[in-house]
């Protein structure tokens, strides 16, 4: 029988696949610490697939001579490369010199944000006084969101811990360590957006309690993460996450811990720090890393 926690259909179909084995992630909450590895990756064949189903058709969409280009220098570097991370410096140099592959990384990266910003409004109100995006990474999303809710500065904040953000004249960026207190004060924000980063924190709940802190009575919390039910959508995750950083950009000051796990974990984690749950939903029934949305209130 396949539990009810497991949201998103692809990862139905991964549980599915491994039901019986040692495959499937433990079923009580627990961080879950996983190193990338690429070879193993590939070598399996379901990771294989998903691999070959992000880098063929979802990455360089509309140039399949170019996917099937990089896919062969991967194969060609998995076979007679042991240092993956000596695979990834070839494939940075390919797509850095290729300018056919930047453009459909580049294409390819408008599409997402275009799409990630019509899923948000799905579930974000319909009416903002005030955002606070932890994690905000390049802050393109921050961005589009202060400009569509008719932010400013005093009103919408980007936090992130790597100084990578694009200067704008609609939100506040700030800077601290992964250990570090958010400097503002107790219930400053109506809505917290955290899209794809608590799989990137060694202490996620400490992230959450510190939202749970800074949010108002009523405010909302929106997690954007993948639901990883095994460890080969595990790995693969964290072999993506790889490549994202280390081939199609470069920021080796980034930490990559990869606590890819269950929706149902981050959902127990939320509640644990007092947040109620108004939804959790799947999105994107065919994307191979399993997104889904978590919306949390404070109550």
């Amino acid at each position: 029988m396949i539990p009810p926690w497991i949201l998103h259909p692809l990862a139905r179909r991964l549980y599915d696949g491994v039901a019986g084995n040692t495959d499937r992630l433990p079923a009580r909450p627990q961080l879950i610490a996983a190193e990338s590895n690429l070879a193993q990756a590939w070598h399996c064949s379901s990771g294989r697939a998903l691999l070959l189903q992000v880098l063929e058709h979802g990455f360089f969409l509309n140039q399949p001579a170019i996917g099937e280009r990089f896919v062969e220098l991967l194969a060609n570097g998995i076979e007679s490369e042991p240092n993956q991370n000596a695979i990834y410096s070839h494939l940075h140099t390919y797509v850095k010199k290729t300018m056919s592959a930047r453009k459909a990384l580049q294409r390819d990266s408008r599409h997402r944000i275009k799409r990630r910003l019509e899923q948000l409004r799905q579930f974000l109100p319909a009416q903002m006084s005030s955002l606070l995006d932890m994690g905000n990474g390049n802050g393109e999303i921050t961005d589009l969101l202060a400009r569509y809710y008719k932010l400013d500065r005093r009103r919408a904040l980007g936090i992130d811990t790597v100084e990578r953000a694009h200067p704008s004249r609609f939100y506040r960026q700030i800077y601290v360590s992964p250990t570090e207190t958010i400097p503002v004060a107790d219930a400053s924000f109506q809505v917290i957006t955290m899209l794809m980063v608590l799989h990137h924190s060694q202490n996620p709940v400490n992230q959450l309690r510190e939202a749970w802190r800074v949010l108002r009575r009523g405010g909302e919390l929106l997690i954007r993460e993948s639901d990883v039910v095994t460890y080969t959508h595990k790995n693969f995750n964290a072999v993506m996450e790889d490549f994202y950083y280390r081939v199609f950009n470069n920021f080796p000051k980034i930490a990559l811990p990869n606590y890819h796990l269950p929706a149902a974990y981050w959902i127990r984690f939320g509640q644990d720090c007092g947040f109620r749950l108004i939804e959790a939903a799947a999105v994107e029934a065919s994307n191979p890393f399993a997104p889904v949305y978590i919306h949390l209130r404070k109550e």
